[in-house]
């Protein structure tokens, strides 16, 4: 949102991050948009859509980067947003091979029998 404001307010685009984050910090800048809300009656609320709308935008701007990691971390927050069962990701060198399928139901007591 602030990358959005200070492109608006007439900053170059490659700027426009750093110094919209600049400029939230700035006292000034803090009151006076806390006047605005307060003169048009404005709150900000986040509801589960709407965070799950920028996890996406999150997610595919990570695929984009070729970032997989903060797309999966993106994955995984919308995931639990939407109350869905998540496990951890194996580590690298646990010696398991994740595109082996997983061990069915008694297969140990089957091993251990012969």
């Amino acid at each position: 949102m602030a990358t959005r404001a200070a492109v608006l307010a007439g900053y170059e685009e490659d700027k426009a991050a750093s110094q919209g984050s600049r400029l939230l910090k700035n006292p000034l800048v803090l009151t006076r948009i806390a006047a605005l809300r307060a003169e048009r009656n404005l709150r900000h609320v986040l509801d589960a859509d709407a965070i799950q709308d920028k996890l996406e935008a999150v997610f595919f701007e990570a695929l984009g980067d070729r970032d997989h990691s903060a797309a999966v971390s993106a994955l995984r927050l919308q995931a639990g947003l939407a109350r869905l069962p998540t496990r951890p990701a194996p580590a690298a060198d646990d010696g398991i091979d994740a595109r082996a399928e997983p061990p069915r139901r008694g297969a140990r007591k089957a091993e251990k029998s012969r």
